[in-house]
Parts: structure tokens; C-alpha cells; sequence
């Protein structure tokens, strides 16, 4: 990319105002300014910024007088608009909703189709539901060449000892690897519902269902870059214990890593999900449809204790049942 800045150490992207490689920590200093006037009126124009922040989850999204729509749509509670002080990052790449709002909500019956024994039939009669809500929720876009060095006991090789220790590498080529920065859905629903879609193809602008709302990037870019490398951290750990056969076909333990990037690359981007909130008997729930496919979805079900109470005393009684006649029958067999 033309003016792009990059780490003279180990090749990593630098953002504008960044003075230290977050990879390598080398110092850079800053280029020189052309004109001050015209850097200064950007950073007033992103400082100006206005989101909408829930009062409840606490989640900003861009703030939009078309929409005319004040409440969050991750909870479904009131929200308010917010002027933050510092500049915050904006979205590079959208990625557009292919899914109607009609299709997801048949995705939604096939949520609900899912639900176990354990779980509360009737939720759409006694629980307070909220019109599915569109919103693009943020992330990073990554690529880098990464390096995961592990070290690990395990029983292979260990002789008369019960453990012994196992090192190595893995070289690893990470290519489109997203992590999420949103703060309204949680890391286990943005996981769930990411490897539905298609990151080839995306617009420069947010263009979808009416009212839809785009969530802020909101963590400073120290903590950002410092989230990145932890998330990418943890998928080295993960990676380790799924492709060592060392650690796959034996019993394992301290299985470690530390990961080693270069020419590390992010982007802003933002994707498109569909966001029911409901509250049933007091108690906040949310389902997450993938906007790119409604067959991917993530949510929870309202668990019934009475149904969970009733399992547990019927097997309570068959073993006290049990021991019962075990009991008769041992008692019968020492009369004889």
C-alpha cells in the first residue's frame, strides 16, 4: 500500500501516531509533518465523533439521525448518545449482510428448533422479545508470519520417570486470522458465528437493513495491538496441541507457548450479524445470527429448574430404590 510505514526490524505495519513497533518494540520516530493545520483538523473531526452508548452493556455504536433508534442492539436497552474525548479507529472494510431479515428469521426457528429437554417451550408466550436487530459488529483483520515455540512434558521417552520433557516449533502463515474488538458480543458468540463468512468480498461504506447500526472501535491502539497478540498467542496454544503428535497420542502437561510474528498487517473491518435480546422471567438473553449465513448461529436457551429439579429427584429415587432391594436381598440371603 503506498505510505505505508513499516518496522525496519521485523517488516510490521505501524498506524499513524504509533512511535514503537507493537511486535518487535523497535522505536521509530515520527516522519515529519507537512502541515499541522490539516493533521490537527483530522484529529478534531474523529474526536467529534458521536456513538450511541447502552447504558447497560455499555456498547457504542455509531450514532446515525436517520435511524431514530436509541436502544442497544445487543440488550435491547436504553442507550445515549456519547462524545468521546479521544479519536477513535474507524472501519476500513464492511462486509455486506447477504442474508434478508426474512431468512434470519428462519434461521431463528432453527435456533429455537435446537433447544433440549431442559429448556423453556415457552419462550416466545411469557418472554419479552425484541425485533431482530442488524448491526455490524467490529474486529481486526490480521496477517502475519508467525512462529509458536512449545515446550511440553509428556510420557513419550520417559523411561523409569513418569514425564519427559518435549520442545519445538511451528511455522505458521496467518492469513485473514480475524480477532473481535467488540465489546457488545462476547468472545465465545463472535467465535461461534465467524467461520460463516465471506471475507473476499466487502464495501467501503455500511450498506444493509434499514436501522442498522455499525458498533466502534473503542480500545486505544496500545491495548489493541496488545489484544491482537494475545488473541494470536492463544491460537498458537491451540494450534500446538492439535497438530503435535507428541501431545495428541500420549498424556500431556505445562504445555507452553510464546509466539514470535513478523510482518504482522491489520485492518479495521467490520462484519454483519443479526442480534435478538429478550428477557424471560427478568433475566437478559441473546441469540447471534451470522449475517452472511443464518444457518450459523449462537445463543442461549432459557433452562427450566423445575425440569432439572424433577430429573434429579426421579434418579435420586431409582438409587435409593436400588439400594433398597440390594439391601432386602442381602438381608434375605444371610437369614437363609
Amino acid at each position: 500500500m503506498s505510505g505505508e510505514v513499516l518496522c525496519e526490524r521485523c517488516g510490521s505495519e505501524l498506524k499513524e501516531g504509533e512511535l514503537r513497533c507493537p511486535v518487535c518494540g523497535r522505536f521509530t520516530p515520527p516522519p515529519e509533518k507537512q502541515d499541522d493545520c490539516g493533521a490537527d483538523d483530522g484529529g478534531s473531526q474523529k474526536a467529534r465523533a458521536r456513538v450511541i452508548r447502552c447504558t447497560s452493556c455499555r456498547a457504542a455504536v455509531t450514532y446515525s439521525p436517520e435511524a431514530q433508534n436509541l436502544r442497544c442492539a445487543y440488550c435491547g436497552e436504553v442507550a445515549e448518545v456519547e462524545t468521546p474525548c479521544n479519536p477513535i479507529d474507524e472501519t476500513e472494510k464492511f462486509y455486506p449482510f447477504t442474508v434478508t431479515r426474512e431468512a434470519a428469521e428462519e434461521g431463528l426457528k432453527t435456533f429455537w428448533s435446537r433447544a433440549k429437554w431442559y429448556h423453556h417451550k415457552d419462550v416466545a408466550a411469557k418472554g419479552t422479545l425484541t425485533e431482530l436487530r442488524a448491526t455490524w459488529w467490529p474486529a481486526w483483520l490480521c496477517s502475519a508470519d508467525a512462529s509458536f515455540f512449545w515446550t511440553a512434558d509428556t510420557t513419550v521417552g520417559a523411561g523409569r520417570s513418569k514425564w519427559a520433557p518435549h520442545a519445538g516449533r511451528i511455522d505458521k502463515k496467518l492469513d485473514k486470522f480475524c480477532v473481535s474488538a467488540s465489546r457488545g458480543l462476547t468472545l465465545r458468540e463472535t467465535s461461534a458465528i465467524i467461520d460463516g463468512y465471506d471475507l473476499t468480498s466487502f464495501e467501503s461504506a455500511p450498506r444493509g437493513p434499514e436501522q442498522a447500526t455499525v458498533e466502534c472501535f473503542e480500545l486505544p491502539r496500545s491495548q489493541a495491538r496488545q489484544c491482537i497478540l494475545e488473541r494470536i498467542n492463544s491460537y498458537g496454544l491451540a494450534l500446538v496441541k492439535t497438530e503435535v503428535p507428541e501431545l495428541l497420542e500420549v498424556q500431556s502437561r505445562r504445555v507452553s507457548t510464546a509466539g514470535l510474528l513478523s510482518f504482522l498487517r491489520t485492518e479495521n473491518v467490520s462484519l454483519p450479524a443479526y442480534i435478538l435480546a429478550y428477557r424471560y422471567k427478568n433475566r437478559l438473553y441473546r441469540v447471534v445470527i451470522n449475517g452472511q449465513d443464518a444457518s450459523v448461529s449462537c445463543g442461549e436457551y432459557p433452562v427450566s429448574v423445575l425440569k432439572v429439579a424433577a430429573v434429579v429427584l426421579m434418579v435420586t429415587v431409582l438409587i435409593a430404590v436400588s439400594i433398597f432391594v440390594l439391601l432386602a436381598a442381602l438381608g434375605f440371603i444371610l437369614a437363609i
